[in-house]
């Protein structure tokens, strides 16, 4: 499996506690993050006002919201373009002259 990039990461993150997984344990299952690697993203999230812990769990702030929403973005525009590269090499492969 590759290495996923930090984007990957944070939006997997981001995603996970949009959907209410909200506590560090599930959190690492379900972003598949490892304990050392959540930390670091949550010490990253949390200084530049992303996440934020109330009542023992992680809520995304406005700003977080906001991250979510173009990271969103960029995965849909990332799997729109490995479509049509997909298309683009059929193309090249198909059509022999």
């Amino acid at each position: 499996m590759p290495r996923r990039s930090e984007l990957d990461v944070l939006h997997a993150m981001l995603y996970s506690i949009s959907q209410g997984y909200s506590s560090k344990s599930s959190l690492m299952k379900n972003a598949g993050l490892g304990a050392k690697q959540l930390q670091e993203y949550l010490e990253y999230t949390f200084k530049k006002d992303i996440v934020d812990e109330k009542d023992g769990r992680l809520v995304l702030t406005e700003k977080g919201r906001k991250v979510l929403e173009e990271l969103e973005k960029i995965s849909e525009l990332q799997a729109e373009i490995a479509m049509r590269l997909s298309v683009l090499q059929e193309i090249i492969e198909g059509e022999e002259n």
